[in-house]
Protein backbone atom coordinates (compact mmCIF):
# COMPACT_ATOMS: atom_id res chain seq x y z
CA UNK A 1 0.00 0.00 0.00
CA UNK A 2 3.02 2.23 0.61
CA UNK A 3 3.50 2.40 -2.96
CA UNK A 4 0.83 3.15 -3.83
CA UNK A 5 0.07 6.20 -1.60
CA UNK A 6 3.17 7.24 -2.35
CA UNK A 7 3.18 8.53 -5.59
CA UNK A 8 -0.77 9.66 -5.54
CA UNK A 9 0.41 12.46 -2.60
CA UNK A 10 3.48 13.37 -5.06
CA UNK A 11 1.18 14.12 -7.55
CA UNK A 12 -1.41 16.08 -5.76
CA UNK A 13 1.38 17.78 -4.39
CA UNK A 14 2.84 18.80 -7.78
CA UNK A 15 -0.35 19.65 -8.94
CA UNK A 16 -0.52 22.33 -6.66
CA UNK A 17 -1.19 25.32 -8.25
CA UNK A 18 -0.66 28.11 -5.30
CA UNK A 19 1.64 26.58 -3.55
CA UNK A 20 4.61 25.96 -5.10
CA UNK A 21 6.69 22.71 -3.03
CA UNK A 22 10.51 21.94 -3.88
CA UNK A 23 11.30 18.32 -4.27
CA UNK A 24 13.38 18.17 -0.96
CA UNK A 25 10.48 19.12 0.99
CA UNK A 26 8.08 17.27 -1.11
CA UNK A 27 9.66 14.09 0.47
CA UNK A 28 9.31 15.28 4.05
CA UNK A 29 5.67 16.29 3.47
CA UNK A 30 5.08 12.88 2.21
CA UNK A 31 6.23 11.03 4.96
CA UNK A 32 3.31 13.12 7.44
CA UNK A 33 0.94 12.94 4.75
CA UNK A 34 0.60 8.99 5.00
CA UNK A 35 0.57 9.60 8.58
CA UNK A 36 -2.57 11.90 7.87
CA UNK A 37 -4.13 8.99 5.83
CA UNK A 38 -4.70 7.14 8.75
CA UNK A 39 -6.67 9.74 11.24
CA UNK A 40 -10.06 9.79 11.47
CA UNK A 41 -12.33 12.35 9.12
CA UNK A 42 -12.38 15.41 9.72
CA UNK A 43 -9.24 16.31 9.28
CA UNK A 44 -6.88 19.13 7.12
CA UNK A 45 -3.45 19.15 6.53
CA UNK A 46 -2.27 22.95 5.92
CA UNK A 47 1.35 23.67 4.68
CA UNK A 48 3.81 26.51 4.36
CA UNK A 49 6.68 26.60 1.84
CA UNK A 50 8.98 29.89 2.25
CA UNK A 51 12.01 30.54 -0.72
CA UNK A 52 14.41 29.19 1.84
CA UNK A 53 12.51 25.53 1.51
CA UNK A 54 12.29 26.15 5.39
CA UNK A 55 8.54 24.30 5.66
CA UNK A 56 5.66 24.15 8.30
CA UNK A 57 2.85 22.13 8.64
CA UNK A 58 -0.44 21.80 10.73
CA UNK A 59 -2.95 19.13 10.75
CA UNK A 60 -5.96 17.58 12.40
CA UNK A 61 -8.09 15.32 12.29
CA UNK A 62 -11.30 13.49 14.31
CA UNK A 63 -13.24 16.97 14.43
CA UNK A 64 -16.51 16.83 14.43
CA UNK A 65 -17.09 19.06 10.64
CA UNK A 66 -14.84 20.06 8.03
CA UNK A 67 -14.81 23.61 8.97
CA UNK A 68 -12.91 22.74 12.30
CA UNK A 69 -10.77 20.68 11.51
CA UNK A 70 -9.35 23.20 8.44
CA UNK A 71 -9.15 26.18 10.94
CA UNK A 72 -7.15 23.98 13.42
CA UNK A 73 -4.97 22.57 11.24
CA UNK A 74 -3.87 26.46 9.93
CA UNK A 75 -4.34 27.31 13.18
CA UNK A 76 -1.56 24.72 13.98
CA UNK A 77 0.84 26.13 10.99
CA UNK A 78 0.59 29.53 11.95
CA UNK A 79 1.71 28.48 15.39
CA UNK A 80 4.62 26.99 14.03
CA UNK A 81 5.47 29.37 11.18
CA UNK A 82 5.53 32.27 13.98
CA UNK A 83 7.76 29.60 16.04
CA UNK A 84 10.57 29.08 12.96
CA UNK A 85 10.09 32.58 11.19
CA UNK A 86 8.70 31.21 8.38
CA UNK A 87 7.19 33.76 5.75
CA UNK A 88 5.03 32.01 3.15
CA UNK A 89 1.01 31.56 3.96
CA UNK A 90 -0.33 28.68 5.69
CA UNK A 91 -2.41 26.68 3.14
CA UNK A 92 -4.95 23.76 3.37
CA UNK A 93 -3.74 20.96 1.29
CA UNK A 94 -6.07 18.26 2.37
CA UNK A 95 -9.15 18.10 3.71
CA UNK A 96 -10.79 14.85 4.19
CA UNK A 97 -9.87 11.35 2.83
CA UNK A 98 -7.54 11.77 -0.18
CA UNK A 99 -9.23 15.16 -1.07
CA UNK A 100 -6.21 17.66 -2.87
CA UNK A 101 -7.61 20.96 -1.93
CA UNK A 102 -4.94 22.62 -4.18
CA UNK A 103 -5.85 20.91 -7.96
Amino acid sequence: MKFILTPFFVLCLCSCATLSIPESVRNEIDSDLQKYENCKDYKAYAVAVDNNETWVNGWSYGYPNQELANKRALLECETRKFILNVEAKCTIIHEGSSNDKSS
